[in-house]
């Protein structure tokens, strides 16, 4: 494994769903090569809200370096494999969140803003700054 970031099926499933799955380097749970809910709660709590507010939205596995990222309305990867390629450009609205001593922030890859700091257990704070960075856009 390089970083590869796997999103099985069912990845929206919470944790009692994957509390006894096991991959092929073992549980699945608490291994940030799987890009499932427990794993990565942050992220779908995001993709929920924005669900909520009308946007067209999932969270993609990218890698483990870097974890997943939620994208707003199409996506376009390049490459064959689990570890492809996402396509800068194009209109493509990807939001990454970003890690800092406790706290996050989200940058919108296509305009290169970001959003205020906020607690990284905040949730609502989290899907707010998200819905304000996407606000306008017609992904709706």
């Amino acid at each position: 494994m390089a970083g590869e970031q796997f999103k099985p099926q069912n990845a929206e499933k919470g944790e009692e769903y994957w509390k006894d799955k096991y991959g092929a380097w073992g549980r699945i749970l608490g291994d940030d090569t799987y890009c499932i809910r427990p794993n990565y709660s942050l992220h779908f709590a995001i993709m929920d809200g924005l669900k909520k507010a009308g946007y067209d939205t999932d969270v993609q596995a990218f890698d483990t370096y870097q974890g997943p990222y939620i994208v707003v309305g199409p996506d376009i990867r390049a490459g064959s494999g689990m570890y492809h390629i996402a396509v800068q450009g194009m209109g493509i609205i990807r939001l990454w969140l970003i890690y800092e001593e406790g706290f996050c922030k989200i940058y919108r890859e296509d305009n290169e803003k970001c959003s205020g700091f906020f607690k990284w257990d905040d949730e609502k704070k989290a899907t707010n700054e998200a819905i304000d960075l996407v606000k306008g856009d017609k992904m709706k």
